[in-house]
Order: structure tokens, then sequence, then C-alpha cells
């Protein structure tokens, strides 16, 4: 009868504890989340294009050095655009634009390096290219790249 009345007690306790986690668990709407992956571009993303817009590395090792890529961004609006921002989401991704502002039919080129040590698993990474006052990206890069442990 003791036996029976701790594991009461004890099955007791964890409900209660697994309510209490559980209440805490806040469920983010899929259209929010989806908003932050691939949120909706400035009015100037139509005035850049770009040679590609996502790389896929080779598979990396931790202990590799920094792979480097660069994209080509020309301006084709009829209007000066300038770079004000180069964003990326992982502290492990830079990126540079050789140029700020762009005049009509002017490229830039974007360069980017990603640093796998510390960073094992597959990934990919944003770059938000800024352009003019807007809040929102003009455009989105991306480096997909899978690191192991060697």
């Amino acid at each position: 009868m003791k036996h029976l009345l701790y594991i009461l007690i004890l099955a007791t306790t964890s409900f209660a504890t697994i309510s209490e986690a559980a209440a805490q668990i806040k469920l983010v709407p899929k259209e929010m989340l989806d908003s932050i992956a691939n949120p909706t571009l400035s009015p100037e993303a139509a005035c850049l294009k770009f040679d590609k817009t996502a790389v896929t590395l080779p598979t990396m090792s931790g202990q590799d050095p920094p792979a480097r890529m660069s994209f080509l961004m020309t301006n084709v609006s009829d209007k000066e655009l300038r770079l004000t921002s180069l964003n990326t989401s992982c502290s492990c991704v830079t990126a540079r634009s050789d140029r700020q502002a762009l005049k009509p039919g002017e490229s830039a080129t974007i360069r980017v390096a990603y640093y796998p040590k510390g960073h094992l698993g597959t990934f990919t990474h944003r770059i938000d290219i800024f352009t003019g006052g807007y809040k929102a990206p003009s455009a989105l890069l991306k480096v997909t790249v899978h690191v192991e442990n060697n």
C-alpha cells in the first residue's frame, strides 16, 4: 500500500510538471514563420538582377578554411540605387559589396565568405540586401552548406 501511494504521488507530481511545461510552449502561426523565412521584398526588388541568388557548397569539415563565393548584382532600373546594408542570418557568414551606389546599368559584386568552424550540420544561411530607406530587403541571397566533424 505504501508503494502504491508513492507511485500515485510521483505520477501526480510528474503530471503537474508536464502541465506547467506545456503551458509555457507558445505556438507560432505558420504564416509568421513563412514571413520570417521568406519576407516580402521592397519595391526596389524589381530593380536588381543577379547572376544567381543561391549557392550550395560542397560538404565541408569543421576544420576547413572559409568558403568564398560571389554574386553579381546589376541595377536594371532607370534610377540610381544606394546599397544601405547587407545583413547575414549567422555570424559564420560575412558579406561585402565592392560598391555602395549603382547607377542604371552598373553592377556590383557581393563577396560572401562562410566560416564552418563550430557550425556542424546542414544549414541555409541568408544574406539580406537593403537599398534605399526600406525596412524590407530588396533581395535575398542564400548559401546552403553541410559541415561534418572530420
